[in-house]
Order: structure tokens, then sequence, then C-alpha cells
């Protein structure tokens, strides 16, 4: 792995101490060094210094990666437009080598000489495409499952993209990978690239300022999402000082924003004291109530299914379709209700039509490439319904007729005349004390049957025969 100098630019140190002391933490967790390196400026900004001094702007970039490439150390970095400036700043110059001749006969006064060697990291490039979300996930002991978050990439993580090149500049998909490591879903939503607005305070427009950030919080709200997290200094400050201002107007999300570092300690199993999360200006209490909750739920999935099996089925999927209820209602996908137990929903599922959907057809036992079945999860899902009262009508009358009587169907005097009719004799009698019987002793000697444990038919070997009995 190579070695790094964390590039922690004006913001963090300054004003949100607490996303420095959770990357800090978060970088011990994962076992990844890194140096500080004295002397650095600011990246330098580019809205402002950019605009108002080019050449200062280029020339106090290069003297920063020069400082970095001096040291044999590459540059990483917990801020969007630190990491921006840098990555277009080595564009720039390896693109137009006067510009670069220009810069170094100036560095020159300073002793350093830009090469064009060093690299840049963001943490979240580094995250996904250096460490991999297997070596994230292993160090999660408090899964974020059952947690709906909203990732904000900001604008400055994925733009300039020729500069950049890290993922898409529209639909990007690797910061909501790294945040799915942690256990969490990440929620699509409409404002998911809307830029934060803090642009407008340079106009000093505070109103327009207010209008982004207060757009994308309502449309979380609507979405049930309990936490908003970015990885920019600038974006974090609009969120979570315009919530506060909204609260305090009156209008409250319940949207806890954080630092992407704060959600992967909190996942790694750091307090929110040792954090420092009571350093924000909006709640974040709202969150962690939704998050007992959720662990709430996903103990009550722990204890009737199979997880990890569960998973599997989700991230495959290949059985849906051959699924003849998802061919009649395309709708209504198998696979869906997979993925609410696994994310810690089953108990909600209960009371929904949605399970009732399975016609039981055992396609997917034939089917399915892992020697499992989504059958055997909805009958679990429709077991729990029918003992929590929440069957259909017509299931909760078949189930009750037959504890009555022993059957679905009683033989009305019609059907009785129609096997007249057709030299058939009288349909057998209803022995109710039988049928009482099973029902008592169902109740009173529970079977040992597995659930949501084995499959119903697993695979013999070839040279094992099934059993005869006598």
């Amino acid at each position: 792995m190579a070695k790094y100098a964390m590039f922690w630019g004006c913001q963090i140190p300054a004003r949100l101490p607490f996303a420095e002391k959770a990357t800090r933490l978060v970088m011990d967790q994962l076992d990844v060094p890194f140096e500080e390196l004295e002397g650095f400026t600011c990246c330098p900004e580019r809205e402002l210094i950019r605009t108002a001094d080019e050449d200062l702007w280029y020339l106090a970039a290069a003297r920063n990666l020069a400082l970095a490439e001096e040291r044999g150390l590459n540059l990483l970095t917990p801020c969007n437009g630190c990491y921006s400036t840098q990555k277009d700043a080595i564009y720039q110059l390896k693109l137009n080598p006067r510009l670069h001749d220009d810069v170094n006969g100036s560095l020159g006064s300073f002793d350093l000489e830009y090469r064009g060697r060093v690299q840049t990291k963001h943490l979240v490039e580094f995250f996904h495409d250096d460490l991999g979300l297997a070596a994230i996930q292993s160090r999660v002991r408090a899964p974020l499952a059952g947690m709906k978050v909203a990732v904000h990439p900001g604008c400055h993580l994925v733009r300039p993209f020729p500069a950049i090149n890290f993922d898409d500049p529209i639909k990007p998909i690797k910061f909501d990978a790294v945040v799915e490591a942690l256990g969490a879903k990440s929620v699509a939503h409409s404002t998911k690239m809307l830029c934060c607005g803090q642009g407008f305070n340079a106009a000093e427009e505070a109103e327009h300022s207010a209008a982004l950030p207060a757009e994308k919080l309502r449309e979380l709200k609507a979405l049930g999402v309990k936490a908003l997290v970015t990885c920019c200094p600038t974006c974090f400050m609009q969120y979570d000082y315009k919530q506060a201002i909204m609260r305090r107007q009156g209008e409250d999300t319940g949207v806890a924003v954080f630092y992407l570092p704060e959600l992967m300690a909190l996942a790694f199993g750091y307090e929110a004291e040792e954090i420092g999360l009571g350093l924000h200006r909006s709640s974040v209490e709202p969150f962690f109530r939704e998050w007992e909750r959720a662990r709430h739920r996903l103990s009550f999935a722990k204890e009737h299914f199979d997880l990890p099996v569960e998973m599997l089925l989700v991230n495959c999927g290949g059985c849906v379709t051959d699924c003849p209820a998802h061919r009649v209602n395309p709708a209504w996908n198998p696979n869906t209700i997979m993925g609410r137990i696994v994310s810690g929903e089953a108990e909600d599922l209960l009371e929904s039509k949605d399970i009732w959907q399975c016609i039981d057809c055992f396609v997917c036992d034939e089917m399915c490439p892992q020697r499992w079945s989504m059958r055997i999860a909805f009958e679990t899902l429709r077991h729990l319904a029918i003992q929590r009262g929440h069957a259909t009508r017509g299931a909760k009358n078949a189930v009750d007729g037959f504890r009555k009587v022993g059957k679905l169907i009683e033989a009305t005097e019609s059907h009785k005349a129609q096997r007249a009719k057709l030299g058939l004799p009288p349909p057998p009698r209803t022995d109710l004390d039988v049928a009482r019987r099973l029902a008592d002793a169902a109740k009173s000697n529970h079977l040992d049957i597995p659930h949501e444990l084995s499959s119903d038919h697993p695979s013999l070997p070839e040279d094992e025969e099934l059993p005869v009995t006598e």
C-alpha cells in the first residue's frame, strides 16, 4: 500500500475537529498509517483564490504537491475541495508543459520542484478503490443494518470529471458502496447530486444558500431517511448548520448529518461521546433512536430467518425471472421481500399483503442456483403473520375451518346432488372429534420442525439411498 501524507485542509482542523477525530479513529482501526507534513497551505480554495489570482492558485497547489513528492509520499484528503483542487492542478500541469515549467521556475525560490509523480486520493476513493469494501466490513462491530442513509457525494468529489476520473460525475455509486459496507441502506433520492448551495454565501445570498439544503432535507424526511452522510466539510456545514436554523424557525426534518468517518466509527463500535457528535449543530438523537429500533427489528429477523442465506438470495436473484407471480405482476418482486428481511424489516412485512403473493408453485425450489428457495422464507413470514393475527381473510377462514372440522371445504347439498347425478357415493362424513383431537395435539405437543434452518429437500449424496421403513 502506498504511503500517504494526510492533507486536512483548512476547514476540518478549524471548524470540524470531530470529523478529524473520527478520521483518526477509523484509520487506526483499519491499520492505515499516514504522516503529517509541516508547511502545507490551503489547497488553495478554487472559487475565490483561483478567480482572484490564477497564478497564485497554481503556485500554491504545486507547492503542496511538491512538499509531499519530496518526501516520497502521496496525498490523502478527507475534503472534497482539496481533492478537486489537487486533482485539477495535477491534470492541468501535466496537460500544459509550459505551465509546468513556469510553476517550477517560481518553486525554485522555495527550493522545491514539482515532477508530477505525486498522487492525491480522497478518503472515499481510498476506501473503495484501494482498501476495499471487504476490509471495511471486517471491522464492523455495530452494523447499521435496517438504517436508511442518504449519501451526498458533493460536487467536487467527482467533478471536474476529466481531471478527477474517480466515479460517474452524474450518477456516482462508490460512496454508496462504502456506506452499505457498514450495513446501512443507501437510499436513492432525486436530490442526490444537488449542490449544497455554499457558493451563494460568497454572493451574500443567505436565503438562496439555505434553499438547496432545505430542499434535500425535506425530501429525505419524506423518504423516512434518518441520516445524511457526506465527506465534504463545506457540504457538512451547509446541511448541519442550515438544518439547525430550520429547527429554530419551527421546521425539524429529523435528519442527522454525519461526516463519513463518523458513521464508520459508529459502525466500528466507537461511542458518540468518543467521536464528539455532541459538537454538531443539528441533533443526532433521532438517528440513534431509529438505530435502536432497527436493532430490535434485526434481532427479530435473526431469530426467525437465516440471514446469511437470505443475503445470498438477495445478491443472486437468479430465480426471479422464473417466478410466475412476478411474471403476472412485475411490480411485485420476491427478491425485494428478501432484501427487506435482511434489512431488518421482517416484522413490518407481517402486516403486508406482499407476503401472500407467493403462490407456492415450487419453481424457485427447483431453479435456485443457491440450492435454497425463497418459498421457505415466504412460508415463515406467513406462519408468523397467522400467529400474530395478520393473515388475509381467506387464509384465516381456511385455517380456522380446518382446525374446526378437519377440512377446507365442506360439501354442500348442491355438491352432493352433483355426485349423485354422476353415480358417486355421498362424500365422506366429517369426523369433528378427529379434527378437535388433531388441533389439541398440535397445540400441546410441538414438533421439532426447522423453520428457515435448512431446505425442505436437501440433496442426498449420489451413493446414499433414502432410508426404508418396515
